[in-house]
């Protein structure tokens, strides 16, 4: 019973992260267009996007291969969530260009 609760719950966070996937593809996209944020903040949310869905899509279609790829394909995820933290704090959005687009 406590090992079906364990792979229940792995299930669901995979099911999880591919929300959270899609929601940083979006995010992404969103930064990519603005004027506010750099671009290649953007390109890499959707890259990090794209790896977190390869990585549960991955672990419910072909378990051996999520293991193979585990550790590295979360690279570029971190890379691009720091880094867009890092901008947003350092940073922030260029107030300037709020006031001419008005």
């Amino acid at each position: 019973m406590a090992l079906f609760s364990i792979r229940l719950h792995s299930a669901g966070y995979n099911i999880s992260l591919l929300f959270f996937a899609v929601h940083l593809m979006l995010l992404g996209y969103l930064v990519y267009r603005s004027a506010l944020l750099p671009k290649i903040v953007g390109v890499l949310l959707v890259l990090a996007g794209l790896c977190y869905a390869i990585n549960s899509l991955s672990a419910f279609l072909f378990p051996a291969f999520a293991n193979a790829i585990f550790p590295a394909i979360l690279v570029p995820c971190f890379l691009a969530e720091l880094l867009f933290s890092l901008v947003l704090l350092i940073r922030g959005v260029r107030h300037n260009e709020l006031h001419t687009h008005s």
